[in-house]
Formats: C-alpha cells, structure tokens, sequence
C-alpha cells in the first residue's frame, strides 16, 4: 500500500547527501584537484588519492584548506617554504566543488510539492550554520529553508548533534507541531537514530547498514528516490 506522504504536520530534513550531493561533489572535486596535482608533478593520482583521503579522514571534508595543506607537505618535501601549489589545489578542488554540488534529483520537486499543499518544513544538520545556509543558498533550496526553519549544530555543542535528538526536539518545540505529527528524512544512520529518540516517523534515502538489525538505527520507511514519493 503507498505510504500517506501528505498526513504529517512537520516535515524535517538532514542537508548532506539527503537533499543535497555533497559527498559526490566532494570526490569529483578532488578529482579535479588531483588532475592539476598531477600535472604540475609528475606524481600519479593513483598514488596521490589514498594520501589525500589519509589526510581528509583526520581534518574532515569541510577543511579543505588544512587537508590540502597537510597533503602537498607529505607529498612534497620543502613544500611550506613554496605555498604556491598548496594554495592552487585548494582553489582548484573549491572552485570545482561548487560547480558539482546540487539538489539531489526530485528533491526540490518534494518540497515544492509539500509546499503547495501548506506543510511546514524544516532543516536539521549537524553543519555550522554559515556553511550550510551558504550551500542552501547555492544550491537554490533558500526558498525552502532558512534562519527560522533551520537548526544547526554550533562550536563546542558536541552532545547536541544527531544522533543525539536535542536538535530535533527543539526544532518540533519551535515550529510549534509535536513529534506524532512530524516526519524526518535522512541518509545515515545518525539521522535514524536521532529521529527514532525524538519519536517521529523516520525515512531513510537510502539503505542504511544495520548489521545488527537494532530497533534504534531501523527507519520507519526507505526510499530509493524523491521522485519515486511524488510519482
């Protein structure tokens, strides 16, 4: 039987890789990066790539600036006293991340629907606010979310980010609706379980690994696409 998508009150959504594509911008990005890397040394991108994602594993994928930095040094001895190509392949792999990262597909179509049928919506992500609102604005989902309807995770609130289910918690509280009504969609198994402690319904966008089958990280329904909601 389809699943009653329009019977909710409050409609939540996780930002990375749920309505937008932020890993595979990432990787094509680094790609990018790679090429030019690659060109300017002599040293192959088959070798260059696990150094790279060494390095990006410790800093995480928002730091481009410090995992690129940290990458030429290991590659290249005496690369601090010659920045140049530190700073090219930050530009090149920022540049390129830009022009890769969008809606993923049906996604704003989803929200327009919601919209058009006066629901109520709202982004929980454990990014920092400047960053995130900074690729909803490029990726053209500010019609959608903003200051009012978005919760972030700040600077030094570790215990508030998903899975914790404070940020959801305060989100239902402040968009006045409770969690009966509420719906939560997400692609990891953070968002699941952060939405299962709120007691909302939650939807995973993709097939989240549970090897363990717990009923915490179990989503209420799965996905395999925004299209296939509206459909």
């Amino acid at each position: 039987m389809k699943h009653d998508w329009l019977s909710y009150e409050l409609y939540l959504f996780d930002l990375d890789d749920t309505l937008i594509n932020t890993k595979a911008a990432v990787h094509q990005a680094w790609q990018v990066a790679l090429e030019l890397w690659s060109s300017d040394t002599g040293i192959s991108k088959d070798v260059a790539q696990p150094v790279l994602e060494e390095c990006v594993r410790h800093f995480g994928s928002t730091a481009y600036k410090e995992y690129w930095h940290a990458f030429v040094n290991e590659m290249i001895e005496g690369s601090l006293e010659n920045p140049s190509l530190i700073y090219r392949c930050q530009e090149a792999y920022y540049q390129a991340y830009w022009n890769f990262l969008h809606p993923l597909e049906g996604a704003v179509e989803f929200l327009e629907w919601l919209q058009s049928h006066q629901k109520t919506l709202g982004l929980v992500t454990n990014g920092f606010w400047n960053f995130q609102f900074e690729k909803v604005t490029h990726t053209r989902l500010d019609p959608f979310f903003t200051s009012h309807n978005t919760v972030c995770a700040h600077l030094g609130e570790v215990t508030r980010r998903k899975p914790n289910p404070t940020m959801l918690l305060q989100q239902i509280e402040k968009l006045q609706k409770s969690s009966i009504s509420t719906i939560f969609f997400g692609n990891a198994v953070t968002d699941i379980m952060a939405g299962n402690l709120a007691s909302v319904t939650t939807v995973a966008v993709n097939n989240i690994a549970n090897p363990m089958n717990l009923k915490v990280m179990t989503p209420d329904l799965v996905v395999s696409s925004w299209r296939s909601i509206v459909e």
